[in-house]
């Protein structure tokens, strides 16, 4: 009975306001009508003049009627429910007034008003609009059957209780429009005041939000003024203390430390702060204490009271902080420190926020800590290879090698130890190839082809053009594109070379011409003795006289053969001496002159105070006549001047490699020079490089040992000849002997290097 109760009186929900305003309207009018219906039947038919079955017939299409509202209104068809509620109630209201007026009148149609009414509450203006046009249509039809005649005008029994009925059914639907509208006028009233506190709620929210977005923004603007900070920081130091002084102005803290993970495979403290400041030094391996855990799980770790922590260090003394909070510093994947912050003890903890605010915070400090590690190492390296590029610099500049790096075209790319002089080549931008002669650029393209092809080094040997110089050339391929080319000069080389095959050359025969000397020297020691011996014992008017004279006249000519084979063989018997080689020269050229040689000017040009040189006598007279002698004879018949100077000079002489006959590698120390210059013929470059062979000559006259037992004497007294000559300008012979001081060297001059010998007498 409860149920069923419960089922009548309370309405259905709905989520929509206006949905469950009309829901509640129609159960409150269909509760009415299910009540009020039945008991006006009972009443009508107990107090009624004439029981009418009308009445009960009429009561009982209502009733059914207005249950199967109810019943559409529970499977929440409230549109259709409310139509049939308001036709029933329609009806009822038109069949108690017309039983009540007696016809159609007035009090028919007020109280079709009120459904019209109650149609516009619950169906809205379309429900209103059709519900009068229902009522005035049936209105019209009533009339029209009653002025016709058609319908009785006791169709109902006319009594007070009839009009009980119609006015109760009048009140009581205007008591439930009114109180519709007072529900209406509450329900708006309680939303106001809901909508007013729900608006105080917002604001106090959007007040309490924006302190929260300015403290954000606050924040923000510091992290954001922290990484430009961090950004700018270029030592690793300054960067740490700047992360950790940002990370305790962030959360409120007094203080903290960072951990940075060594090559030990250790976490080391890097900064302190605070209470770890004071001899805190304590080292942690991975999953020790709070820095290993975190270093461990690589995960933000808060901790509100530390002593009581079940992770606690033993080794970190109580008392000394409270609420903890330790997030990760990361480069990739890998955990390379731990940051961390702390309360005092009994003071505030960290919160969820500033968990997450130091672990954004700790993403961008991560950042800088790599860019600062990364700067670091990039700058180290970089100092490294500036050393590095330094000290290949300082070996390419040390080494006379002219190093050049080129394209397949032959372009310079890049070019070493052009500055030395070594070749006569273009800078960058340039082709190589340009600057060869065809021959030489044959053989260079051919080796770049080649190096190219197999990668192996190829190497040649060539002279540069219109110089005297000797190159060994190497090229290697770099890659597929590029060549390097290392030009080595080996002139000097070639010049030792040929100097030490022409002292081999030399030693030689000196070795054979001093023994054939010797033992010539020999058989006419025993002929001239037999000669001697049989003039001595022939008359003095004998015939035999002339021709034992001639005898001993070829035999002493051939025995001063021998003599300067032995000289140039540096085998001759001799007992050196100190000699001023200047009174020597003066005492040649007089006799000389007296001797009346061609048509020769002879010039001295003798270095006063010089000192002596160490020298037999015979041989030093003997090299400064056939200096003479030569240049004398290798002047035109017009004449000519021979120009004869000493000087002092100080060795080892950098004489050019085509001046450098005798005495390669003299030791340093002082010289004499002996220089003999003449205006003659000269000589070609052939020619010089052999004047000093041994029967090698010029002259129709001459036996070719003049010179070649100069160049003996020369390097049997320690000494060396230097020769340059210019054909139609003249020749000059320089010798150097080695000077006998007594430890005064002053004045001493360097040694003169002249390629053109007297070319200002030319004339």
């Amino acid at each position: 009975m409860w149920r069923l109760l419960k089922t009548l009186l309370v309405p259905p929900l709905y989520d929509d306001y206006e949905q469950d305003r009309r829901s509640r309207l129609g159960t409150y009018i269909l509760v009415f009508l299910l009540v009020f219906t039945p008991a006006a039947a009972v009443i009508n038919y107990v107090l009624a003049r004439s029981r009418d079955q009308t009445w009960q017939i009429g009561v009982s299409l209502f009733l059914v009627s207005l249950l199967f509202s109810r019943w559409l209104m529970q499977k929440r068809q409230l549109h259709a429910a409310l139509v049939i509620m308001l036709v029933t109630l329609w009806g009822m209201l038109n069949w108690s007034a017309y039983a009540y007026a007696g016809g159609v009148s007035s009090a028919v149609f007020t109280g079709n008003l009120v459904v019209v009414v109650l149609a516009g509450l619950l169906l809205g203006r379309p429900g209103a609009t059709v519900s009068a046009a229902l009522t005035i249509l049936a209105g019209l039809v009533l009339a029209a059957i009653e002025q016709a005649g058609l319908l009785p005008l006791d169709l109902a029994t006319r009594s007070g209780w009839s009009e009980w009925v119609t006015n109760v059914t009048y009140l009581l639907c205007v008591a439930t429009a009114l109180f519709f509208f007072v529900d209406t006028y509450e329900h708006v009233l309680h939303r106001w005041r809901m909508n007013e506190s729900q608006l105080r709620e917002s604001n106090e929210q959007l007040r309490i939000n924006s302190a929260r977005l300015r403290a954000q923004n606050e924040v923000l603007a510091t992290l954001q003024q922290t990484t430009v900070d961090l950004l700018n920081r270029r030592e690793l130091s300054d960067v740490l203390s700047a992360i950790l002084d940002r990370a305790l102005f962030l959360c409120q803290a007094r203080n903290g430390f960072i951990y940075l993970l060594e090559a030990d495979n250790l976490m080391h403290l890097r900064v302190p702060r605070g209470v770890f400041a004071a001899d805190y030094s304590e080292v942690f391996s991975k999953g020790v204490g709070l820095t290993g855990k975190i270093w461990a799980q690589g995960e933000p770790l808060l901790v509100t009271n530390y002593d009581e922590w079940a992770g606690r260090d033993e080794r970190i003394a109580t008392g000394q902080f409270g609420a903890i909070l330790g997030v990760p510093l990361s480069s990739g994947q890998e955990v390379v420190g731990v940051l961390v912050v702390t309360h005092d003890r009994g003071g505030a903890t960290f919160s969820n926020e500033d968990l997450q605010l130091l672990t954004n915070f700790a993403e961008m400090a991560s950042i800088a800590l790599d860019n600062v590690r990364l700067l670091n190492a990039a700058e180290e390296e970089l100092a490294v290879r500036i050393r590095a590029e330094a000290r290949n610099e300082a070996l390419l500049r040390a080494i006379p090698d002219l190093i050049m790096q080129v394209d397949r075209q032959g372009n310079y790319l890049d070019v070493r130890g052009q500055e030395q002089g070594v070749l006569p080549l273009a800078s960058l931008g340039q082709s190589l190839l340009t600057e060869l002669p065809p021959a030489l650029r044959r053989k260079v393209e051919g080796a770049m082809d080649r190096a190219l092809s197999t990668h192996n080094m190829q190497q040649f040997v060539c002279q540069w053009p219109q110089t005297e110089r000797h190159y060994e050339v190497r090229v290697i391929a770099l890659g597929e594109a590029e060549l390097l080319f290392i030009w080595r000069d080996i002139s000097e080389q070639l010049q030792t070379e040929r100097a030490l095959r022409e002292k081999h050359k030399m030693e030689s025969l000196g070795m054979l011409a001093g023994g054939i000397a010797h033992d010539f020297n020999n058989m006419l020691t025993s002929i001239l003795s037999q000669a001697s011996l049989v003039a001595n014992q022939l008359p003095a008017d004998d015939k035999l006289q002339k021709n034992v004279g001639r005898m001993v006249t070829s035999a002493e000519r051939a025995s001063d053969l021998t003599r300067q084979l032995l000289a140039y063989a540096g085998k001759a018997d001799v007992k050196p001496e100190l000699i001023d080689l200047n009174k020597l020269v003066r005492d040649n050229v007089s006799m000389l002159e007296s001797m009346n040689i061609g048509k020769a000017t002879i010039e001295l040009n003798l270095r006063q105070k010089l000192p002596p040189v160490q020298a037999a006598r015979g041989q030093l007279q003997q090299l400064v006549m056939n200096l003479v002698i030569n240049a004398a004879e290798a002047l035109p018949e017009s004449g000519g001047i021979v120009r004869i100077a000493t000087s002092l000079e100080m060795g080892p002489f950098a004489l050019p490699e085509t001046q450098l006959i005798g005495g390669v590698g003299l030791p340093a120390g002082p010289y004499i020079c002996l220089e003999v210059r003449d205006t003659g013929r000269g000589m070609s470059p052939d020619t010089v490089e052999r004047i000093f062979d041994p029967f090698f000559t010029t002259k129709e006259t001459g036996h070719g040992l003049g010179l070649s037992a100069t160049l003996g004497i020369v390097s049997s007294f320690g000494g060396g000849i230097a020769v340059s000559s210019t054909p139609a300008i003249g020749s000059l012979f320089r010798v150097y002997l080695p000077a006998q001081l007594d430890g005064n060297v002053d004045n001493i001059t360097e040694p003169e290097i002249n390629n053109q010998p007297a070319p200002e007498d030319a004339s």
